[in-house]
């Protein structure tokens, strides 16, 4: 399968990647010699990387387009699973293979006179030619944006060269990205039998769905969990050789990490449905390692004594949060969708799908 990434320098001038089955990549980098460019140049370039890696990736089935923001994404992806202590070799080894890519689409975007004027330049590296470019004028909205982006992307299925990306079929009618981000920090207390339970816990959850038109959707899913369970309670009638019964006081403290960043296969499914795009995804449990330490502490006015520390380490999966993606209005032949939203639990999902040549 081909692959498109884009890596792109300060957003203001990129390419748009693709790789193949065969392993060679088409990449976004930047312009050499380029500097910082201006808050609207660099969302408009952004806009640009998103809506060139949709068009290559409708027109060219072998593709599966990463934008600059991905590309971030993988290396967050990479760190997460090094701190979680789950290896870093597959996120690092398609990085590496992107950045020896032989087939390059630049960008550039200067701004001039209330419009932005575009460059976007499709080089082959192994022969050092410039074999498709194109310089335009636009306004900046999104629609003239796509509009410069899907021309461009389709002056590009005339070149030889790139035949062999439209070799693959459609396995699903959508692709693209949907992303999913949750942090909270509960705390509650409960009071019973004398004791009084507070539980504190922070947990944050992180990972992007990467959807390609055929083949197995992947995320890396980032977890961390930590509770902490304090546990004070009064025992009355204890006898302890004052010649009466006293109180006892009790402390128990409990706290529970659970850490993981696996590689996962996801399931993903689209229905079209009275004009409205529903989209849901699933994942398997996360496998996570989990650390319990415990300390207990027992007083009375006969002493103190404390209990033996406990620290516990395995190896638990835990189910994943998942988000409910709101159902999509379509317009008729309409090719791409993207937006976020917060779901019941304040978790933020973000998607940017972009509909496939899949044979009816």
């Amino acid at each position: 399968m081909r692959r498109v990434m884009v890596l792109g320098l300060a957003l203001l001038s990129g390419v748009a990647p693709l790789a193949q089955s065969s392993g060679v990549p088409f990449t976004i980098t930047g312009v050499p010699g380029e500097g910082p460019k201006s808050p609207e140049e660099q969302q408009v370039a952004a806009r640009l990387e998103a809506s060139l890696a949709d068009a290559l990736q409708g027109l060219f089935p072998c593709a599966a387009p990463t934008t600059t923001e991905d590309r971030a994404g993988e290396h967050q992806d990479a760190t997460a699973q090094q701190s979680a202590g789950a290896g870093e070799a597959e996120s690092l080894d398609r990085m590496r293979h992107a950045a020896g890519a032989k087939d390059v689409v630049s960008v550039k975007v200067t701004s001039l006179a209330g419009r932005f004027v575009i460059d976007m330049a499709y080089m082959d590296l192994r022969t050092g030619r410039t074999e498709a470019r194109t310089t335009t004028a636009i306004d900046g909205s999104e629609s003239s944006i796509d509009r410069a982006a899907g021309q461009f992307a389709s002056s590009l299925q005339k070149l030889p060269g790139l035949d062999k990306l439209k070799g693959c079929t459609a396995e699903r009618d959508w692709s693209g990205t949907i992303g999913y981000r949750f942090s909270a920090q509960p705390t509650t207390t409960h009071e019973q039998g004398g004791c009084k339970d507070e539980e504190r816990s922070k947990e944050n959850w992180q990972y992007t769905v990467r959807i390609p038109p055929s083949g197995p959707a992947t995320a890396v899913v980032m977890v961390t969990r930590v509770v902490v369970k304090d546990s004070n309670c009064v025992r009355k009638g204890w006898w302890c050789g004052l010649g009466e019964t006293v109180d006892q006081l009790s402390h128990n403290s409990q706290v529970s990490q659970w850490i993981g960043a696996p590689r996962v296969q996801a399931r993903v499914s689209f229905d079209e449905v009275g004009g409205k795009l529903y989209a849901s995804i699933g994942l398997p449990l996360i496998e996570t390692g989990l650390t319990v330490e415990g300390e207990s502490r027992f007083s009375t006015p006969c002493g103190q004594e404390s209990g033996t520390p406990t620290n516990q380490q395995s190896t638990v999966k835990i189910p994943a949060r998942v988000p409910s993606i709101p159902a999509q209005p379509l317009q008729p032949g309409q090719k791409r969708v993207a937006g976020s939203a917060t779901d019941g639990k304040g978790g933020t999902i973000t998607w940017r799908l972009v509909r496939t040549n899949r044979p009816r």
